[in-house]
């Protein structure tokens, strides 16, 4: 937890405080909140500092009502249309300070047209000319929700708990998310180019949907999510690629559903998921899962695969150990599936008695930038913290600027900011902090930007959480452990023998690479974003086990650089990779042999069988999915002909596959394919391969549905007659959410997410995010 069940900050935190006269928030009176709120978000956010240092906006325990959406906004018109990053809310306790919507409230009751208690929105001014009326985007920094309950009352249908996008980090942490049964469309919404960011220890109860995944691109990562009680589905992911540990589940209706033709993928990693009514845990349409350690208690079926076999279930409780919808690929035959590295949890500490604090602010650290020398003040508070008894030492939030660096030693067991921000001063050239030997066992750093250096020069464990760092550097001292958890790592993290490291969201950016090297120690990550041309992970002698990492290299890198090294190493990592691609994907190099895996050689591998992998160890694997033409010489008969063709349809739903624009826009005009419409579908073919004829096409049968399927272009035709989703099978279900464009077999009340939802595809083509393995031992 954040600050555990109470946290009330210290006077000087220089935090905002709704309930200050400035703003006037009056808890429990049953009286509209709405324009307190958002009074102090404004103030947190319409400053220069809300990059460096945001400031975070504090709700003491209490009900405070509100009768619109609070938002990361400080009005429409002008830069962004007003949207503007690092709106932070946290509140005293999770079950104590609640954010409720009034009953009844006019804008909310409607199903078909869904509105926001809390809206977080980007910076990005590239969309409609500048303006930026949605909010979307990839500059929406830092927004945070911390140790707080969202209530969307009564009668409210078309209520969505918290509409987030975040951007490289930020969090929803210590959440309650609560629907009713006359509220609640969606419980926790994902749309627009979310990510990256994190989602822990998340509890939603109720809503149609708890958490729906509708936004492009970034990834994102849950720890502990709790769904109870949902109408339609707990987990819809459309889009995105999601990776999740330790997900519990109580529900009558499906745990998981993936669909759409830009296939959706999910990593789930430690799950508990029981069954009060009927039908499958996951229904996956189209696309790609990787599970482990996944419990089920009343589920006949896993997985009900659309394109592939299911994964049977059974009476009582069972657990599948490992599967990848994708298979397994290696560069040296090994067979097994992730490396299973030990997982542990991130320690965390917090004492609510302010007299074990000390503010660096005693000492003279004045925080306002400017040039100021803050280092010696900074350093006297951490030193004098022992002799006085005090184990947290903190920085309000404001910039505080180094001439040399800081050391973390003695009593010291945590230093928070309060986002505060580290700054060189006259161009030293740091480290700004390095961690030293103590008296306490473990040390944290919590809500802090550094923009400079940090080094780990002690055998104790070490947490980096909420925070910005330039580079990461062990000495020889640093043999402990070490915990990452929602960070940006603007460039190099280095890691040695002896160093056991686990991370979760963890953001890595630019810099000469490579953005992650580990030589000879143990890392652990749950869910990454790299961003750049550079090579992304070099892994000397040690281990790396990656679950969830999303590759962006914006520009094509050098035809030479591989984006993974290995020697003599063991890795495992399931990922994709958007926005141009590697070359060089991985370069492996055993007992000086060296093999190369081209992204050439990925593509046509993955036109090969999917494989069921199970096992309860393994020593490595990668995963990852590619984009792929659907025209080529796919059975190497040297030109395109039937036999290509052919291959494409029998793997239709294994591949990743690039489809032209132009076929979307082909529309059947009756319930099932017919010969014609398959020849108009298949007219851009770039072949001179004759279309197979309508017959061909194997049928999907469904229990209550007429449908028919044409692999070419991965239509669902399903019988209009059975438009309510919840009445279908989850077959059938997968084929109603499969079809592009066929508006009468859908439900009429998805309200305004519609166009969005099934609107064209922007530009060529479209990745299918496959999961597969690749051994590298």
């Amino acid at each position: 937890m954040l600050f555990a069940a109470n946290f009330v900050p210290p006077a000087d935190a220089n935090v905002l405080n709704v309930t200050d006269a400035v703003y006037g928030a009056v808890p429990d009176d049953g009286q509209d909140d709405t324009a307190a709120i958002q009074a102090a978000i404004i103030d947190a956010i319409d400053r220069g500092g809300r990059y460096g240092h945001p400031q975070f906006v504090y709700l003491p325990d209490g009900v405070y009502d509100v009768n619109d959406t609070l938002e990361s906004r400080i009005g429409t018109g002008g830069f962004a249309d007003g949207w503007r990053a690092g709106m932070i809310l946290y509140g005293q306790s999770r079950d104590n300070t609640v954010i409720r919507l009034m009953d009844n409230t006019p804008g909310f009751t409607d199903p078909a047209n869904h509105n926001f208690v809390i809206l977080t929105g980007s910076e990005n001014q590239t969309r409609g000319g500048g303006s930026n009326p949605d909010g979307g985007g990839n500059e929406a920094f830092r927004h945070s929700i911390y140790n707080l309950t969202v209530d969307v009352g009564e009668g409210n249908a078309g209520a969505v708990g918290i509409h987030y996008q975040v951007s490289n980090r930020g969090s929803i942490e210590d959440v309650l998310i609560k629907g009713s049964s006359t509220s609640g469309r969606t419980g926790l919404l994902l749309t627009r180019e979310t990510g990256p960011g994190l989602i822990k220890d998340v509890e939603i109860r109720g809503f149609d949907f708890g958490v729906r995944v509708r936004g492009n691109l970034y990834s994102m990562t849950f720890s502990g999510l709790t769904l109870i009680d949902q109408d339609i589905t707990a987990l819809n992911v459309y889009r995105n690629y999601v990776t999740i540990e330790n997900l519990t589940s109580v529900n009558s209706v499906p745990v998981i559903e993936l669909f759409n033709n830009q296939t959706p993928a999910v990593n789930l990693i430690g799950a508990d998921l029981t069954n009060t009514g009927t039908g499958p845990a996951i229904v996956n349409g189209n696309g790609t899962v990787y599970l482990r350690d996944v419990t089920t208690n009343g589920y006949d079926t896993v997985v009900d695969n659309l394109f592939l076999p299911d994964v049977a279930g059974g009476p009582g409780t069972v657990t599948l150990d490992e599967y990848s919808s994708q298979g397994v690929t290696s560069l040296y035959g090994d067979t097994g599936g992730h490396l299973t590295l030990p997982i542990e949890p991130t320690p965390e500490y917090h004492n609510d008695d302010l007299s074990v604090w000390k503010s660096v602010a005693e000492e003279g650290a004045t925080g306002s930038g400017f040039n100021n020398n803050d280092q010696d003040d900074i350093q006297d508070a951490i030193d004098k913290a022992a002799a006085e008894g005090k184990d947290i030492v903190y920085l309000p939030n404001g910039r505080y600027d180094l001439g040399a660096t800081v050391f973390l030693r003695g009593s010291v067991k945590k230093l928070i900011g309060f986002e505060a921000e580290l700054s060189p001063r006259g161009g030293f050239p740091g480290p700004l902090l390095q961690i030293e030997d103590g008296d306490a066992d473990t040390v944290i750093l919590e809500h802090l930007r550094v923009n400079g250096e940090i080094v780990i020069n002690t055998d104790r464990t070490v947490v980096i959480r909420h925070a910005d760092y330039g580079a990461l550097t062990p000495t020889a001292n640093a043999t402990g452990k070490v915990f990452l958890e929602d960070v940006i790592a603007a460039r190099e993290n280095e890691f040695q023998a002896g160093q056991l490291v686990w991370a979760r969201q963890y953001n890595t950016e630019f810099g000469v690479g490579p953005n992650i090297r580990n030589d000879g120690g143990d890392i652990w990550i749950l869910g990454t974003k790299i961003e750049g041309r550079q090579t992304h992970i070099e892994n000397n002698g040690g281990r790396v086990e990656v679950l969830g990492g999303f590759f962006y290299p914006i520009n094509d890198p050098p035809a030479d650089r591989p984006m993974i090294v290995n020697n003599d190493g063991e890795l495992s990592i399931s990922f994709h990779v958007v926005a141009n691609r590697f070359d060089t994907l991985v370069v492996d190099t055993r007992d000086g042999e060296t093999r190369t895996l081209f992204s050439s050689a990925v593509s046509s591998a993955l036109l090969g069988p999917n494989d069921v992998k199970r096992s309860s160890s393994g020593p490595l694997g990668l995963f990852r999915s590619a984009r792929l033409q659907l025209t080529g010489d796919f059975n190497g008969n040297g030109s395109v002909e039937q036999g290509d063709l052919d291959l494409v349809l029998q793997n239709w739903g294994q591949l990743a596959a690039s489809v032209p624009m132009q076929w979307t826009q082909q529309r059947p005009t009756t319930g099932a394919i017919d010969q014609d419409e398959l020849d108009a579908v298949l007219q851009n073919w770039g072949s001179q391969a004759a279309a197979p004829s309508a017959d061909e096409v194997s049928p999907l049968a469904s229990a209550d549905a007429s449908v028919s399927v044409s692999g070419a272009v991965g239509w669902v035709v399903a019988d209009a007659a059975e438009a309510d989703r919840r009445h279908h099978t989850p077959r059938a279900r997968s084929a109603i959410h499969r079809i592009s464009g066929h508006r009468a077999a859908l439900p009429t009340d998805r309200g305004p997410e519609r166009d969005s939802v099934w609107g064209p595809l922007d530009g060529d083509h479209f990745e299918r995010r496959s999961i597969r393995v690749l051994r590298l031992i």
